[in-house]
This record gives structure tokens, C-alpha cells and sequence, in this order.
């Protein structure tokens, strides 16, 4: 939201054209939501997981050395497909994962942890203003999602979606790891 003025300066963005790069996101991710799901099925939770932080990674370093418009605009596309694909497949896998007397609390500070993703991300705006550094404002979004990257990294696949696809020794493993 802070850069949406410096970008509109940078390229001299009609009121539709601005329009377009703010909204391209959520048709980003309405798209990544579909596809997400699909996905998670076909290659796993954690896969998926994995595949989104690489689209978010490429989508974030895209957007700040844009030359143009038209490359801001795939690029902020290609972070929304990658939000789209994390904001269905990451309370799957967490349910999944997570022991039943524990699933709601976890999923609640999944839900705690996205809005204060949200805030912080405001704040930075907020910060980079006064600076007008738009570039360096999409391009910080790479830091959380390389901490993301990480600890998805470090997980299991979900012992549902592994017995769901003949792998019961592996979801077994899971289970009592």
C-alpha cells in the first residue's frame, strides 16, 4: 500500500493502470488458491509450500528491478499466485500435521501470524517512505519468506496426504517422529 504513490510517480500510471498493479495480486492469488489445492494433492503439502516460496521469491525480486509496468505487473501476479497457493495449502498442512487437541489454536496463530505479517509489512511502507523506496519495499518481502523457505525445509510431509498416496511406512514415520 505505501509504494502504490511512488509506483504511480515512477511510471506515470494512469488511475487504471494503478488500478491494475494493485489488484493483479488478488487475481494473483484467487488464481494460486485454485491451482493451490490442486497441486497440494497431486505433490504433497510441504512440496507445495515449497513451490510457493520459490513463486513468492521470484515474484519479489522481479517487482523491484522492474523497468516498466508491464514487468511490475507479471511480477506482482506471480506473488499472488504464490500467496494464492500458501493461503490454501498452509492450514491444510498445519491441520494435517497437527495433533487434534492442538489444530485450532495452531491454525488460530496461523491466522495471528499473517496479520502481523500484514501490520509489520505496513510499518516497513511506512518506514520507506519518506525515503520513496518503493523497489527496496517489494524487494524486503524476499527476508520472510526465505525464513519461510526454511522452516518449510525442516518439516514433514503430512502423514494424511502420505497415506492418502499408498505411503504408510513414510506417514508412520511421521507419526511417531
Amino acid at each position: 500500500a505505501a509504494a502504490a504513490i511512488f509506483v504511480k510517480r515512477s511510471f506515470a500510471l494512469s488511475t487504471l493502470m494503478e488500478e491494475l498493479v494493485v489488484s493483479i495480486v488478488l487475481i494473483g492469488a484467487m488464481v494460486g488458491a485454485i491451482a493451490g489445492g490442486m497441486v497440494a494433492d497431486r505433490i504433497g503439502r510441504r512440496a507445495t509450500l515449497v513451490w510457493a516460496a520459490g513463486i513468492f521469491i521470484v515474484g519479489s525480486l522481479l517487482a523491484p528491478v522492474s523497468t516498466g509496468v508491464v514487468v511490475l505487473i507479471v511480477a506482482r501476479a506471480i506473488i499472488g499466485i504464490g500467496i494464492g497457493f500458501t493461503s490454501v495449502t498452509a492450514p491444510v498442512y498445519v491441520s494435517e500435521l497437527a495433533p487434534p487437541q492442538s489444530r485450532g489454536m495452531l491454525i488460530g496463530l496461523y491466522q495471528f501470524a499473517l496479520t502481523l505479517g500484514i501490520s509489520l509489512a505496513n510499518l516497513v511502507g511506512y518506514g520507506l517512505a519518506t525515503q520513496q523506496a518503493w523497489r527496496l519495499m517489494f524487494g524486503l518481502a524476499v527476508v520472510p519468506t526465505l525464513l519461510f523457505l526454511g522452516v518449510i525445509l525442516t518439516v514433514p510431509e503430512s502423514p494424511r496426504w502420505l497415506l492418502a498416496h499408498g505411503r504408510p511406512k513414510e506417514a508412520e514415520a511421521v507419526l511417531h517422529s
